[in-house]
């Protein structure tokens, strides 16, 4: 079984949390990540992974110094 949605709000460990689901993201159809650090990482792994990202109004985050607090990742 596959979730279709993730939803991390890990209080300064989302690198972590993502880091141990790597073999489950490319499975996933979205992310929600509640970022307070290592922005820079989680840009990393969730673009890797083949997600679009964007702010809670939709506005696209490209790069990672934009990415704080409500990150969806989407795919096309």
């Amino acid at each position: 079984l596959t979730p279709g949605f993730i939803k991390i709000s890990a209080a300064g460990a989302e690198e972590a949390v993502l880091q141990g689901a790597r073999r489950l993201l490319p499975f996933v159809r979205g992310v929600m990540v509640k970022v307070s650090c290592n922005a820079h990482a989680v840009h990393s792994i969730l673009r890797t992974a083949g997600f679009n990202l964007s702010d809670e109004n939709g506005a696209p985050l490209t790069r990672a110094t934009q990415i704080y607090g409500n990150v969806f990742a989407t795919r096309d």
